[in-house]
């Protein structure tokens, strides 16, 4: 697989990370949406390995208590806890398979499933 060893003669990807936690760098973001740091430049790490199975991305979404940015993740271990644009804290305001649902379409479907389950 190319990209994924450190053998001589293959190409191995550099990934930019936050210089100060070593998390993933955001283009365009003014801090680390991980440690919470003013971004500067970039660090460069090499991905020696990858992941190909596992639970299913969970979608999240963050919205900041200081200015109100929101934004969308989607992946299996979020630790982003603060603004991209202000630094300030933002927690996950919904989380998981039913967020955006509204609620009528959630009870209906779990009463359904108890019924189902009681059938059984």
């Amino acid at each position: 697989m190319r990209g994924f060893s450190d053998a001589p003669g293959r190409d191995v990807p550099k990934r930019k990370v936050c210089a100060n936690c070593r998390q993933d760098y955001i283009d365009g973001d003014q801090y680390c949406r991980f440690c919470g740091a003013p971004m500067g430049g970039p660090a460069f790490i090499t991905d020696t390995f990858a992941t190909l199975y596992g639970p299913e991305p969970t979608r999240r979404l963050h919205k900041c208590k200081q200015c109100g940015c929101q934004w969308e993740t989607k992946s299996i271990n979020d630790e982003q806890r603060y603004c991209p644009k202000c630094g300030g804290d933002a927690p996950v305001i919904e989380e998981g398979l039913f967020s955006g649902i509204p609620d009528e379409i959630i009870s209906k479907v779990t009463r359904d499933l108890e019924l189902l389950l009681r059938l059984r």
